[in-house]
C-alpha cells in the first residue's frame, strides 16, 4: 500500500510502501534478474523474503517503468541500477519499505520504528551535545531520528569506516514530527554541510539527505 510519495525541491522522489500485500502480489510484478536470484537466495525466513519483494516492487514504483530493472551493489554495498544513470538508496522495516531516487545527486534515506529499546544503545550514536536537547516526552523518537538521519548520511557518504559519533555530527533540533535540520560529515578530505529532513508515518520515522 503507498503510504507517501514526494518529489522534493532538488528533484528527489520518495515512495514509502506498507507491506500488506503477499509474496505472489510482489512476484507477479517483478521480472529478476540473475543477481536478484542470487540476492534472493541468501534469505531463509519467508518474511525477510517478503521485505525483499516488497523493495524490489518498491523499486519499479519509484522509477515507474515496466522495462527490467538491473539492480546491483558497489564494492560498500551501495544499491545502483545499471541501465539507469541514476542515484538510489533504500531503506526498510518489518512493516514498511523506502525508496529515494535522483537524477543528478547522491542521496540516502533510512526508515526506523520508534521502540523504546534505542535508549539501550543511544551511547553508541549519539555525542554529548546531541544528548543536551533531547525531552523526555519525545525521548524515543528523538533519539529515532538521530540515529535515521546518520544512517541516512552513511548510506549517502556509501564507504565503510563512518563512525556516528566521530564523523557525523547534528544540530540540535526540537522534535515535531517532521521538519529538517543540519549535519555535518567530516573525515579526512571529506567535509560536508548537510541538511536532513524528518518525517513521522504512523510509528515510524523516515530521513533523507541529497548531496547538493
Amino acid at each position: 500500500m503507498l503510504l507517501y510519495n514526494k518529489e522534493t525541491e532538488f528533484h528527489s522522489r520518495i515512495i514509502v510502501n506498507k507491506i500488506t500485500e503477499s509474496a505472489a502480489f510482489y512476484l507477479s510484478n517483478l521480472q529478476l534478474t540473475e543477481f536478484d536470484k542470487t540476492e534472493l537466495s541468501k534469505y531463509v525466513v519467508e518474511k525477510r523474503k517478503l521485505q525483499w519483494y516488497a523493495s524490489r516492487y518498491t523499486i519499479r514504483l519509484l522509477l515507474n517503468q515496466d522495462e527490467i530493472i538491473h539492480l546491483n551493489k558497489d564494492e560498500f554495498g551501495r544499491p545502483f541500477i545499471l541501465n539507469h544513470d541514476i542515484h538510489i538508496s533504500l531503506s526498510h522495516t518489518n512493516s514498511m519499505v523506502v525508496a529515494i531516487s535522483n537524477n543528478m545527486y547522491k542521496v540516502g534515506v533510512d526508515l526506523e520504528q520508534i521502540r523504546d529499546k534505542v535508549k539501550r544503545i543511544a551511547h553508541k550514536f549519539t555525542t554529548e551535545k546531541e544528548c543536551k536537547y533531547i525531552t523526555i516526552e519525545n525521548e524515543n523518537a528523538t533519539l529515532i531520528t538521530i540515529w535515521s538521519a546518520k544512517e541516512s548520511i552513511y548510506k549517502m557518504y556509501s564507504q565503510k569506516q563512518l563512525d556516528f559519533k566521530e564523523h557525523i555530527l547534528l544540530e540540535p533540533f526540537e522534535y515535531k514530527g517532521s521538519g529538517s535540520f543540519k549535519a555535518w560529515l567530516s573525515k579526512e578530505n571529506l567535509h560536508k554541510e548537510l541538511t536532513v529532513h524528518y518525517v513521522t508515518l504512523d510509528d515510524h520515522v523516515l530521513t533523507y539527505v541529497e548531496d547538493l
